[in-house]
């Protein structure tokens, strides 16, 4: 089975358009299962995503794609988040420094999470434990 692209949108790369996208997220996945998991990481990478990477700077953007049945995974949902690049792959960070903990947050609540640096993309799995 290939993957299901629901939506694909993108959204000014500015702090206001972090609510614009997880409101975006929230309506498409209203009623799976971790709906609210979905839309919390979605809203951080979404951040990270303006914060951190030229997509903040005037004119940039963020796409974000939402996929059914990636391959190999057809119980899942994925949600693509891609900005216009940065210096460096955002990571983790310890719990003891004073930002920086979203994406520890993402790693925690995601089946999967990946960071692409050359197409500047990271992307959240989560198993929904049913065939969609």
């Amino acid at each position: 089975m290939t993957a299901t692209t629901i939506h694909r949108q993108t959204f000014p790369g500015r702090l206001e358009a972090v609510a614009q996208v997880r409101r975006f997220v929230a309506e498409l996945v209203d009623g799976l299962p971790r709906a609210y998991d979905i839309a919390l990481c979605v809203s951080e990478l979404a951040a990270n995503a303006v914060f951190h990477s030229a997509s903040g700077e005037v004119g940039g953007t963020v796409e974000v794609r939402v996929d059914l049945h990636p391959p190999g995974r057809p119980e899942a949902l994925t949600v693509a988040v891609v900005d216009q690049g940065a210096p460096r792959v955002p990571h983790p960070r310890r719990p003891a420094e004073e930002s920086g903990r979203g994406l520890a947050l993402v790693d925690e609540l995601a089946d999967d999470v990946t960071r692409t640096a050359a197409t500047a993309t990271t992307t959240v799995t989560f198993d929904l434990g049913w065939n969609l």
